[in-house]
């Protein structure tokens, strides 16, 4: 991405719907949500693009861990996905016995 004044923009995407946007400085990324079409995703500076949780919709809030690990909160609870190891998991996850007892 180039440097900008105040008052430029440069358009980075378009035809998603953003949500929860995380700046990663050890990393240099902006991670993101795309609420409708899926995942978590990641911006470089270059323009490439790091993704993960491609069928997960509805996720909302993304931040970054000090450990570097990117939660996102959405159906199920809150996942933590590892960028550089590839792993993920849950860090809370919705029981779904209690969530039918309430409907």
């Amino acid at each position: 991405m180039a440097k900008l004044t105040v008052g430029e923009f440069e358009k980075v995407a378009s035809g998603i719907y953003l949500e929860g946007l995380a700046v990663d400085d050890k990393r240099n990324v902006v991670w993101y949500s795309d609420v409708i079409g899926g995942g978590v995703h990641g911006l470089k500076p270059d323009g490439g693009i790091v993704s993960f949780n491609a069928g997960r919709m509805w996720t909302g809030g993304v931040l970054v861990n000090e450990d570097g690990s990117v939660l996102s909160s959405g159906p199920g609870g809150i996942m933590w996905n590892n960028p550089d190891t590839g792993k993920s998991g849950w860090l809370l996850q919705e029981d779904r016995r209690q969530a039918n007892q309430r409907h």
